[in-house]
């Protein structure tokens, strides 16, 4: 039973990731990013792997970008984990991911 909850929780995200419309430029820090920046920030936020344990990172939404609807709130500290407040859901993405994105947000900082 629990895995099927799992499952239809994933696929639920999915589908809202699916309908995630590709014209709607990332923000962060309320400036609106390039179209270029925002695909490539998509790109970096993919899921590598949920952990509904371990999450002791810091957020906040004054680090965070906004895409459509969405807040994808980044860990400041060294854990490569991502928060979306909207969904109550938190996710990591890869090490190198984590790297990537923020040397990318570093030049809108």
């Amino acid at each position: 039973m629990t895995k099927k909850i799992v499952i239809t929780v994933l696929v639920t995200i999915v589908s809202l990731l699916l309908i995630w419309s590709l014209t709607d430029c990332a923000e962060f820090k309320n400036q609106e990013m390039s179209f270029a920046d925002s695909l490539q920030i998509r790109t970096l936020l993919v899921l590598d792997k949920t952990d509904f344990i371990e999450y002791g990172c810091g957020f906040s939404e004054d680090y965070a970008v906004k895409i459509g609807g969405l807040t994808y709130c980044l860990a400041q500290d060294d854990c490569n984990s991502v928060y979306i407040p909207e969904l109550d859901f938190y996710y990591t993405i890869t090490e190198e991911n984590h790297q990537a994105l923020h040397c990318l947000l570093d030049n809108y900082s």
